[in-house]
């Protein structure tokens, strides 16, 4: 044991394994740079200026990584060389716009060419399927333009404009019982009476949540209560409310990670490293939220079921999408029409990240 302990002493110490890694590192940029640059291509006549000093393999990342905020740093880098500009996050050319003129620019004459989606570790464990989170292409467009028509469109807006009224209805009635159960607790003090601390973010919060729920799987989950309890009372936890809060506590934690860079992202080479256990996060996060929506769609098979059961009435009329949910909706309308858009998804996985992203992006 004595001798295998010295040989790995000797043989993998640290500053060989920093030197390997740096040898390695160092060839797939020849690799990148080099053997695979297109040939026989002419260089473009205009091209936006690149930051100078960029170092090999890690691009631009010391200057921009430091104590300073970004945006600080890029505003100097843009009075520098004009409001477009190149620099390299790592191995990755990255074009910076910072006036609206060049922002009109990208966003309208050349949208088509820059309303592609990077292929970092965010759209390989977090955003997988979603649509709004996909690159622009056959996809992309079938399923905005089935969100568009079946949750965003006028006459479904119109027709389900109760739900909202609905909802904030009960919620009124869960702050009026909220009200009341203070000032039964507080009869004996008449310096707090009249009033009541409610944390309205919350509120509002929760209320948006239900609404969008409402909309998208036919859930309805905080507010349902009409007695007189405490908002915050403990034994008004049920199951549904606990089920919102963690669907609250996910899409926060979703957009947290939607924006997260990790270290693959800049250098690809180190793809099986995660230093700061992004990547973890985003699987969990991942995981969680495609439970919640697998759950949703079992309940809408089982309630399929049991209306073709308990009805005579054909699921594909004419107005099989009236007032009911986009869940709902998407299952006849992809089941009925039969779509050939899948794009290597399951029927399910489509359905499944439509309704996550059309509640993710409600909730923004």
């Amino acid at each position: 044991m004595t001798g295998l302990s010295m040989f790995i002493d000797q043989y993998f110490s640290l500053p060989r394994i920093a030197g390997l890694l740096a040898l390695l590192s160092f060839f797939y940029y020849l690799w990148i740079s080099i053997l695979r640059s297109p040939r026989n291509t002419k260089p473009s006549s205009v091209s936006p200026p690149e930051v100078a000093g960029a170092w090999p393999i890690l691009g631009h990342l010391p200057r921009l990584l430091g104590s300073r905020p970004l945006f600080k740093i890029l505003t100097d880098m843009s009075d520098n060389y004009g409001p477009i500009f190149m620099v390299r996050f790592g191995m990755h050319p990255t074009l910076v716009v910072s006036s609206w003129e060049m922002a009109k620019e990208c966003f309208t004459t050349n949208d088509k060419f820059l309303a592609g989606r990077p292929s970092g570790a965010v759209n390989k464990y977090l955003t997988f399927a979603l649509f709004g989170f996909s690159t622009y292409g056959p996809y992309w467009r079938e399923i905005r333009k089935i969100s568009t028509l079946h949750l965003l469109s006028h006459r479904r807006l119109e027709l389900l404009k109760h739900v909202s009224y609905l909802e904030v209805a009960n919620c009124m009635k869960h702050l009026h019982g909220c009200w009341i159960d203070s000032q039964n607790q507080i009869k004996q003090n008449d310096v707090a009476a009249g009033s009541v601390k409610v944390d309205m973010g919350r509120v509002f919060g929760e209320l948006t949540l239900n609404v969008v729920l409402k909309l998208v799987a036919g859930k309805s989950i905080f507010f349902k209560n009409d007695n007189t309890r405490g908002y915050d009372s403990k034994d008004g936890h049920n199951k549904e409310e606990e089920e919102g809060k963690k669907l609250h506590k996910t899409i926060i934690d979703f957009y947290s990670l939607a924006g997260a860079s990790v270290a693959s992202d800049v250098l690809p080479f180190l793809g099986w490293l995660d230093v700061d256990g992004q990547k973890k996060r985003m699987k969990r996060v991942a995981k969680d939220m495609d439970f919640i929506a697998a759950k949703w769609l079992e309940e809408h098979r089982h309630q399929r079921r049991q209306t073709v059961l308990s009805s005579s009435a054909a699921l594909g009329s004419s107005n099989r999408d009236d007032a009911k949910d986009f869940m709902d909706v998407m299952m006849s309308v992809l089941d009925v029409e039969n779509y050939d858009l899948f794009f290597s998804y399951s029927r399910d996985t489509v359905i499944k990240t439509t309704c996550l992203c059309s509640v993710t992006n409600f909730m923004t």
